[in-house]
Formats: C-alpha cells, structure tokens, sequence
C-alpha cells in the first residue's frame, strides 16, 4: 500500500500551491525588477532605435522582463518538490526574501543613502523580514498574490503609454508624393560627429592647408560657411535637425515616426538611397532595406538587450562601491558584455564620450540614454577603423555614375575614443582617459587635457584623409563636377581643464556649437567663405534649392542660397542655461588662438607633438643637441617590446606610450622629459605622477620618426631655459623579460629560480575586468592591489604562451578609492599589446609582481 510520509503534505496539496506561489513571485519580480526596468527602458525609445528594433521587439522585450524572471524561478521550485516538499518551501523562502532584498535596494537607492554596509545590511534585514512574513502570516501571503496584478500594469503602462510604446503604435514615414525634381544630380552627405571647426583652422581663420589638407581642398571648391552653428549638442536632437530642417522639439524620438519629413522621404520616390544612419533612425524601412538586414536574429537581440537590462538593474540598485565592479553603463557606448552570437568583445568608454539626455529626468535614465544608441553596432562597429570602412562605403557609392542617387553617412568621427593617425594607422586601442572624471568633466590637469585634443587632433587627420578620398574617387570618376555634396557636423567637442567635455558653459560655446558646414552645388568648381549666420536646420532648405526641387514642405530653416537677410539669432536646443549664442566668428577664433598657444609652433604635424615649454625640441636629431651623461634619473618605457618589431603594414603602431622614471631619493623631477625615436626627438614626456620611489608619465610620438622592424628609444632631461638649455641622456632601467616556466615568474634566459606564482587573494589581490583581442591588439584593463601593505604592484606583466609581450601602464582608479584606499590610487593598470605580438590561440597570462610575491591570472579575451 502507498501512502504520504509523515508531516508531508499530499501531491495534490503541493500542485496546488504552485500556483499560489507563482502569483507571489510574481508580484515580487514586478516590483524589484520589471517596474525599474520597464520604467526605466520606456522612458528611452533610443535603447530600442539604435537597436533598429521594430513593434516586436519591444513587445517581446517586455514581456521577457516582465515574466521570463518569475517563471524560471517558478521552475526551480517545481523541481525542488518534486524532491522533498521542504526543500521546496525553503527555495521559495529564498526567493521571496532574495527579492525583497533586492527591492528594498530600489527603495535604498533613491534616498541617496550609499554607505555598502548599511545599505545592504538594511536591504538584507527587508529580505529576512518578508521572508519570514510570508512564511508566517496567511496575511502576507495572500497581500503578495493581490500584487501579481502590479507587473501586469507596469507592462501595461511600458506597452501603451511610454514614450518607447510610440515605437508599437506610431507608423513609420511614408515616402513623399508629388516632388519634382528640376536639377537632378548625385547628393552625397557626410555627416560628422564630436567635430569643433576650430579644430582645423590656421590662425588667421583659413583652413589649415598643411596639416588638413583634404578640407582644404574641399573649402576651394565649395561654399564654407563659417558660422554655421549646430541647433544642439546632442546628437540624437542635432542630426535630425540637419536631415528635417526643422528645429528640434522636446520628447521626439530620432526615427521617422517624429521626424516624417526630412532628407530620404523627401528623395525617396525619385532618387536610389544608400543610407548609411548611426545614432538615427530617420530612413523607414520602406525607403532604406539595408537597415533590417543587418539586424540581429530575434533571439539573439532579445539576449543582448536582456543582459543590458541586467547591467542596468545593477548600477539601479547596487551601492556606488559594487557598481564599480559592473560593466560601465555611464562609460559605454554598446552592449557592456560581449554579444552572444559573435563573440565581439566589450569595450569601456568614458562617460563623456556620449552625453546623457533622458526624458524622465532621473539620472539612470541618462546613463541608459547614453549608452543605448550603440547597443545595434556592437564594439567592432563602434570602432573608429570600422566608422572609417561605413566611409568607404559611402565613397563606393558616391564614385558609382548616376544622377538619381543619394550616398548619406553619419558616422562616428573624429569623434572619441582617439586611436587613429593621419596615415589611417592605429596606434592605440585604449577606450577611456584617466584625465576625465565623472560626468564628462576634464579634470584641471593642462597636460593631460592636452594630450587628450592631441589624440582628437590626430583623428581630425584621419577623417580628412578621408575626405580627400571622398574627392579623389568622385572626380576620377567623373562623379564630383555634377554632384551636390555636403560635409557637416553635428556638434564639436571642448578641451579646457576642469570645464565639460560637452556640456554647453558660457566658455566653450564656440567649441560646443561651431561646426564645419561645407556645400558644394551642382556645377559649383570654386570655392567661397561665407560668414553670414548659417545653422544646420538651413542644410536641407539649402538642398532643395540647389536641387531646384519642387515641394509643398516647409522648414524652419532657410536656404543658404537665399539672398534674403540672414536671421539675426542662433537658437539652440537642449541647453539648460541659453536659448540662443552669438552670431559671428568673433569667439570661433579665439578658440582658434587658443589651439594657437598649444600646437602653434608649426603649422604641420609637428606642432602637434611639440607641446608645452620642452617641445621646441621636437623634430630635432638627438646629435644636434647639446647633451650631457650626467643624470641619476632613469627610465622604462611600459610599450618597450611594441618598439622590438613595428610593423606598419598591420596597421597598429605604437605611438602612445607611458613610462617611468627612477633616482635617488631627493632627485627633483624635470619639468618634462623628450622621447627620441631611432636618433629624432618624437615627442614630450610629462603628466607625472608620484608613487613610492616611481613616477610615471605619457607621450604621444610622431609616427614619422618610426621605422619598420627594430627601434631605438632614448630619453633626455632637459635643464636651463632658451639658449642654455642641455638634455642629459638618461640610462635605461636594466629591467630583465620574464617568463612563466612551471608555475614559477623567471628572468627569461637565465637559470635564476625566480618567485612562485600564487593565486590572487583578498589581500593580495589582481583583478582583470576587461580582456579583448580585435585583431590589431590585445588589450586588457583592471587593477591589483596588496590590501595588507597598502601598496600598488611594483609591475603587471602580460603572457602569451608563458612568453612576455607587455608591461602594462599604471593607471589612477578614483573609482575604486572608497573600496582600496587613496593610497591606492594607483592600483589601476592597462595594457595594450600589438596583435602580432601574441600567437593566435595563445594562453594569455597576467602577473602583478609585489616584491619579492608574484600572482597570476589568466583570462580569455574576448574576439
């Protein structure tokens, strides 16, 4: 005879509180987990625009978060009845307490209380206490199964009433009737991003013919319009305003849904589009086909968004401490874990590289905005390599003959991060800048503000190569005479230590809202500068005229080509503290003075690396130089094998670089220090910073000065001033290679035994959070720390295949100072690595040397 165990309860009493359960959790996923997130993602249409989702997918993805969470756990308790009935209460004890937890973290998080201790014991104590009422109290219980309707209507409200359900509901654009086109010819628009026009001018307000000379060209066959101002500094409000004419409005969202009317409805019916939209999504996909064949598969979009949703509920709910440890959402741009169907790495970016905008006004709802509208491209995307490619492109389909035919691009240059050089190298693929701090705010550090816009400056110089590409393919083919061409920017980007990278202040307006604005006509050959009050809701109005089109719409804007008096103001949009800016090109060219004192000593390249009081010497050969042998200061340089084998024809060349110096105690520290490459002085040296017996500082090396294969480094210390100025020659820190050799750090090619490998630990500690290889380098971030001594890692080493390819850079963590200490401000470290350095497949290692201790860590880069 069968029969029930003892206090067990019937199978048919167990089937039955299942249910009952369900209706608990959910309710309690509703509240801790669906209503931030739902809230949170429907205030932010552009998480799902730059995914290119359509109704679906945000159907789907409400419905994933609203109830794929409770179901599993759901799950997991229906199997632990069926292994004992008290296991299973007890799971679902768990649960309900793990979630109540997590909601009274919700609750924590929005009094602004951020002490860890206190906010998770208190958030621990809610957990505990739900817990055992539910266990309890009949009350409780049946309180929590009458809330399972909560999540219900939150999903609702996301659905139908979020800014992101007019997604579902609103139909896209449909193509203009009844235009005529009087003049047709090829249109070819390259819309730029993050781009100050103060950024390529000479003093005297010219195009700087000799480092840009690509925009030089394009100024002497077209019209330059001067003062053109961007209508805001956010580029989900400026772009559409170039594309519609039209001034931007408060809550519109970036796709053709707000904005029916601009450039490719107005075209569409007439002319054959190749679209090329980052950021946007203005083109509907009944004009532009190529948008929806790049899109993820439903499942694997549905994947990616859910795991930034988790990121999101992270940084929501966690202390400031524990969030330190997520993937960054305020320093992304994409995806923050590497995408699940390609295996494309993630990459950090600074929270200025992007500005935060919302509609909701609170501020996690600014950092999804922030990060949100690369979610689509992935990092291989976001790369400047590959915006550089969507250029090409667009190139490849300007150069093709025919009248009826529009090539558009916006893409994400020159703006951050800065990696490439003029020549189209890359010389770096670093993601963020120790001399931001939170927010997008440079810190007050001149130096390394300025070795930032250096980096800018370099990217500026690849965009203008490609500009002149841009003319050279069009005019061998035969395409440029006739086309209509236009080459703008959306919004510029501010250098001035302490002051907003790109929040509007009354000090870098002129950097902020000054922009190239090039257009050239059908038929137009020479080039003129217009200095009247242009703004770029006049670019489309100035398209039509050119075009000769003939249409009912109207614009804000007005054509350029009007002979009517241009408007007296420029408004702008988005600005807390303005409405308008001056007209005029009286502050653009202080900006330009500016830029003067910083990189004036030559009008080329050279200028450029020629900073601050040392950099007269750039340029010159070490042997024209008065130096000296005496110095007690010595050097390494952190990229010191990158130099062992450059090889140019890859693609990567190591010109960014950190270093060390070391002497006695007492030694004063110079001023600044040169970097000769191969017998030329390259660079200057400086951005100092002091740990224990240590300092360490930046460069950036002019490409010029290296050669394929092997290069020699020297360093000099400069002392005196004018004329009487000498450079001593400081010796090299007589620093051995490692290797790992059976779980032991040696000094490669020796017999010396060596220090044992350990594992890290709490106090001896090695953490590495990011780990990619993209093809050109392998780069790596993260920190280590001996929490017992207070103390930074005397050196972090890189392996491949138990073989030394690189020493990583010391890096300040402000970050990490509430967990570590300001003592170990230091303790952040990076390393990037020339791919062909590392083996394809290799074991990669990393080892942070304390002394005479040593600990390792291995990781898998993500590809």
């Amino acid at each position: 005879m069968t029969g029930v165990a003892d206090g067990a309860p019937p199978r048919s009493s167990r089937v039955a509180r299942l249910p009952r359960n369900g209706l608990e959790l959910l309710a309690l996923t509703g509240l801790a987990v669906a209503q931030p997130l739902l809230d949170l993602f429907g205030k932010n249409p552009e998480f799902f625009v730059a995914k290119d989702a359509g109704a679906r997918d945000v159907v789907v993805f409400g419905v994933a978060v609203t109830f794929v969470l409770p179901a599993v756990l759901l799950g997991v308790e229906a199997l632990a009845f069926l292994v004992r009935p008290g296991l299973g209460r007890a799971v679902h004890s768990t649960f309900v307490g793990v979630l109540g937890a997590a909601f009274g973290l919700i609750v924590l998080r929005q009094t602004g209380l951020d002490a860890p201790v206190v906010v998770l014991g208190l958030a621990l104590a809610a957990g505990v206490a739900l817990a055992l009422a539910q266990r309890r109290w009949h009350s409780a219980r049946f309180g929590l199964r009458v809330l399972a309707f909560a999540p219900l209507l939150f999903l609702g409200v996301f659905l139908v009433f979020s800014s992101t359900a007019r997604l579902i509901w609103e139909p896209e654009a449909e193509v203009a009737t009844n235009v005529e086109v009087g003049r047709a010819a090829p249109v070819v628009v390259l819309v730029l991003d993050e781009f100050p026009l103060a950024s390529i001018l000479a003093p005297d307000g010219s195009v700087n013919a000799e480092r840009f000379p690509g925009f030089a060209r394009l100024a002497a066959s077209s019209s330059w319009f001067r003062d053109a101002s961007s209508y805001s500094w956010q580029t989900e409000h400026s772009v559409p305003s170039i594309l519609t004419g039209e001034e931007p409005r408060a809550n519109e969202i970036a796709t053709s849904i707000d904005h029916p009317r601009n450039l490719f409805t107005l075209l569409g019916g007439s002319y054959e589009l190749n679209v090329d939209e980052e950021i946007t999504s203005l083109c509907p996909s009944s004009v532009c086909e190529t948008g929806s064949d790049a899109r993820d598969t439903p499942s694997a979009s549905l994947r990616g968004s859910l795991l930034d949703a988790a990121v999101v509920y992270g940084h929501a709910t966690l202390p400031s401490v524990l969030r330190a440890h997520l993937p960054s959402i305020a320093h992304s741009w994409g995806d923050f874990v590497a995408p699940v169907d390609d295996g494309s790495p993630a990459e950090r970016v600074d929270a200025a590289a992007v500005p935060a905008t919302s509609r909701g006004g609170d501020r996690d709802a600014e950092e999804l905005a922030n990060f949100a509208r690369w979610a689509e491209r992935g990092v291989a995307g976001q790369a400047p390599p590959a915006q550089g490619a969507i250029v090409e492109g667009l190139v490849d389909s300007a150069a093709t003959p025919g009248d009826a035919r529009l090539s558009f691009a916006h893409v994400v240059l020159p703006h951050y991060p800065w990696q490439m050089t003029p020549s189209g190298r890359r010389y770096t693929s670093r993601s963020d800048l120790a001399s931001y701090t939170e927010r997008g705010t440079w810190d007050d550090d001149e130096w390394a503000v300025r070795q930032a816009q250096q980096q800018h400056l370099l990217q500026v110089g690849y965009v203008d190569g490609l500009v002149a590409r841009l003319q050279d393919r069009m005019q061998d083919a035969g395409t440029w005479d006739e086309a209509l061409v236009v080459v703008v920017a959306d919004h510029g980007v501010s250098f001035r230590p302490g002051g907003p990278q790109r929040q509007p202040t009354d000090a870098n307006l002129d950097e902020i809202y000054r922009v190239p604005l090039f257009v050239k006509a059908p038929g137009q050959s020479t080039g003129e500068v217009r200095d009247d009050n242009a703004r770029l809701i006049d670019v489309l109005p100035t398209m039509v005229d050119a075009l000769d089109l003939d249409t009912d719409w109207e614009f804000d804007g007005r054509s350029l080509y009007d002979d009517d008096a241009a408007p007296r103001d420029k408004e702008v949009f988005g600005d807390e503290e303005r409405t308008t800016i001056p007209t005029g090109i009286g502050g653009l060219l202080d900006v330009v003075e500016l830029n003067e004192r910083r990189f004036g000593r030559d009008e080329g390249w050279r200028g450029v690396f020629a900073v601050g009081s040392r950099g007269d010497a750039v340029g010159t050969r070490v042997a024209d130089l008065p130096t000296t042998d005496d110095t007690g200061i010595r050097w390494s340089i952190d990229q010191q094998d990158a130099f062992a084998s450059v090889d140019p024809a890859s693609g990567f060349v190591p010109l960014l670089v950190s270093g060390r110096l070391e002497g006695p105690t007492g030694t004063t520290l110079p001023d600044a220090v040169l970097i000769a490459v191969n017998g030329t002085v390259a660079g200057v040296g400086g951005g100092f910073r002091v740990a224990g017996e240590t300092t360490t500082f930046d460069a950036l090396l002019a490409e010029s000065t290296l050669r394929p294969g092997a290069n020699e480094l020297t360093v000099l210390v400069p002392s005196g001033t004018g004329s009487a100025t000498t450079y001593a020659v400081a010796e090299p820190v007589d620093r051995p290679t490692f290797a790992l050799r059976r779980g032991r750090l040696v000094p490669a090619g020796t017999d010396d035994a060596g220090r044992a490998l350990a594992e890290p630990s709490d106090d001896l500690a090695l953490e590495v959070e990011s780990a990619f290889d993209d093809g050109q380098t392998l780069a790596l971030k993260g920190w280590a720390a001996d929490r017992d001594a207070d103390a930074i890692a005397d050196l972090v080493l890189v392996f491949a295949d138990g073989e030394q390819v690189g020493v990583a850079a010391r890096r300040e963590r402000p970050d990490l100072v509430d967990e570590l200490g300001d003592g170990l401000l230091q303790a952040g470290f990076e390393a990037v690595v020339a791919a062909e350095q590392v083996p394809e497949g290799a074991r990669i290692d990393v080892v942070a040397v304390f002394g005479d201790r040593a600990v390792r860590t291995r990781v898998r880069p993500d590809r």
